[in-house]
């Protein structure tokens, strides 16, 4: 009976090894992100899962099936993050745009302009918006800057 127990005592140390070996790989990974390079909507379930698996990982009394948890709960955070959209060619467009004087509202051209510049503006100061967003709101300027100057060529 004592070598049963010293069995499965052996066993059970050898799973939470395992699982502990787990969730300190989980934590490694997670700790050679670049936080920076991703939506800080993104980052914070990501920090809050790393914060808790490192808890657990220093809980002394979990359980194999918490700390496997702990690790899974990391791994599906990093896997989620959502990188920083490139916003370079946004900004140019709204420097161009920026640049552009006497806007007149009454002007189909220039409304269109000016619409566009102030989502444009909205996207950019969005520090979450996405690469499809930042996308779109550059299209969006860029083809409103196109069409104000093919108007003004004909005018």
């Amino acid at each position: 009976q004592a070598a049963t127990k010293a069995i499965n005592d052996a066993v059970a140390a050898k799973e939470r090894q395992d699982a502990l070996d787990e969730v300190n790989k989980a934590i490694k990974a997670a700790e050679a992100v670049n936080k920076d390079s991703f939506t800080p909507d993104s980052v914070a379930p990501f920090t809050t899962a790393l914060n808790d698996g490192k808890a657990k990982a220093a809980d002394t009394n979990a359980t194999p099936a918490e700390l496997k948890a702990a690790a899974k709960a990391i791994t599906d955070a990093q896997n989620r993050l959502q990188p920083v959209a490139d916003k370079a060619a946004l900004q140019a467009a709204i420097a161009k745009a920026e640049a552009l004087k006497d806007l007149n509202p009454a002007d189909k051209e220039d409304k269109a302009v000016q619409d566009a510049l102030a989502a444009a503006k909205t996207v950019n100061d969005n520090a979450n918006a996405t690469p499809d967003q930042v996308a779109q709101a550059t299209k969006t300027l860029t083809d409103a800057l196109a069409a104000k100057e093919r108007q003004d060529a004909l005018d």
